[in-house]
């Protein structure tokens, strides 16, 4: 065991805090899964606590440089594993599927695989799925020595050349600085066969460079982005379960019925203001009780989240942010909560 996973165990069974023992079971599962060279099934729920959960934490425990201290870890996890395990980004079996079946995907390439965790998960959906790497970066890392799916020595460029029949090409977590993204853009464009191309990080953050973000006409696919996400479902879950009735719009609506949650269908802020099942409507209403809107990129004041959260304030509704919180408030609840569960 690495000293990050000893000392983030140490601090979890000293501080003895249900929500950060759930989070540090979270981080041994992945570790185990990376050390046998196992896909997750799916993406693990979001690591560390928010300011407003952190202050909970603190006011729980009572222990703020140990419970900080905890907190630093379960934030540079994703750190640790680039050091120890030369992954940025996780691959899971639920987003290799969905990937599969929303692109109509027979056969993949990636490019700039690193140690090929995205190849594998891929291949273990029944995609064809060829792997490639310059391993320029491996000269200086030890994780470079581990690749778990058979790679070919190609830079980015060479291996598109190479493979140009493939229905996906993909890249996970292109660094941030050089050139290679926009050269690739530029070979993609010109291919007679344009294969959908596929990248994984964060948009306009730690990925890509700026430039390419400025040229690419990127589209985003809903179902394959909330896959990273699947936290929400089981906090749908367990509000269902012990008597809250849910409301949800279009896109959140239908991921939760597809998981068997009965859900009160609301039309979106621009989306006929007019209705009664217009969100607006229903917080005017007094139809909910409970917000739960996580602030992402819609913080424009014309924004739909920023709307919601406006109006949750001013009818007095009270307004969660973070899904950690949610995941707070619900242990209390559920300690003090009759559930009904069916028999077997």
């Amino acid at each position: 065991m690495k000293q990050y996973q000893i000392k983030l165990n140490q601090l979890d069974k000293e501080l003895n805090y249900l929500p950060l023992h759930k989070q540090v079971n979270i981080i041994n599962n992945i570790i185990a899964n990376l050390q046998q060279k196992k896909i997750l099934p799916k993406s693990p729920n979001s690591l560390g606590f928010l300011p407003d959960s952190l202050d909970i934490m603190i006011d729980n425990i009572g222990n703020k440089d140990k419970v900080q201290e905890a907190n630093n870890l379960l934030n540079n996890f994703r750190s640790f594993l680039s050091r120890e395990y030369g992954v940025w980004s996780l691959p899971n079996l639920e987003t290799a599927r969905l990937i599969k079946q929303e692109y109509h995907v027979k056969s993949s390439l990636e490019i700039m695989a690193g140690n090929a965790y995205w190849s594998k998960a891929l291949s273990q959906v029944g995609i064809n799925a060829i792997a490639s790497d310059s391993f320029s970066w491996a000269k200086s890392s030890t994780t470079g020595e581990a690749p778990i799916f058979t790679t070919e020595n190609l830079d980015a460029l060479s291996a598109i050349k190479k493979h140009p029949e493939v229905d996906l090409i993909i890249c996970s977590w292109a660094p941030n600085f050089g050139e290679d993204d926009l050269k690739i853009l530029d070979l993609y464009r010109s291919l007679d066969h344009q294969p959908v191309l596929l990248f994984i990080g964060e948009k306009n953050g730690a990925t890509n460079s700026a430039t390419f973000w400025q040229k690419a006409k990127s589209r985003t696919n809903t179902k394959v982005n909330r896959s990273f996400q699947s936290k929400i479902l089981p906090i749908a879950k367990r509000f269902a379960r012990i008597g809250y009735r849910i409301f949800a719009t279009k896109g959140t609506a239908e991921f939760l019925k597809s998981n068997g949650l009965h859900v009160d269908l609301v039309t979106k802020v621009h989306e006929g203001e007019n209705k009664d099942d217009n969100i607006l409507n229903e917080l005017r209403d007094g139809k909910i009780d409970l917000v739960i809107n996580t602030m992402g990129h819609d913080i424009e004041k014309n924004s739909d989240g920023f709307i919601i959260r406006q109006m949750a304030i001013q009818q007095n509704v009270p307004l969660l942010t973070a899904l950690d919180t949610a995941d707070a408030l619900l242990t209390a609840l559920e300690n003090r909560s009759f559930a009904t569960d069916a028999l077997k």
